[in-house]
This record gives C-alpha cells, structure tokens and sequence, in this order.
C-alpha cells in the first residue's frame, strides 16, 4: 500500500480520512467536535465499501 502524506487543509467538506497509528481514541475524539459521523475501520478497503 501506498500512502502519501499531507499537512494541508484539505479541499472536502464532505469526506476526511484520519489514519491513527498509535491510538484511534485520540483521533475519534478529536473528530468528533468537528463531523457528524465516524466510521473506524481496520483497511482501505473496508473504507472503500462503506464510501459507496
């Protein structure tokens, strides 16, 4: 897997991706005083599905 890396605001407003290697809880916390929905996943893939 190839996977690139950016520090910048990104250009959705509909969709952002979060990768937590250490601790999901930190990153869901975070996400959550700013989406309406998180869906913690363990693959690309397993995220592809629920995307469509």
């Amino acid at each position: 897997m190839k996977v690139s890396l950016s520090f910048e605001k990104g250009s959705s407003k509909d969709l952002s991706i979060m990768v937590d290697a250490l601790r999901a809880s930190s990153t869901i916390t975070i996400a959550l005083d700013k989406f309406k929905e998180i869906y913690p996943v363990y693959t690309p893939e397993e995220a592809m599905e629920i995307a469509e």
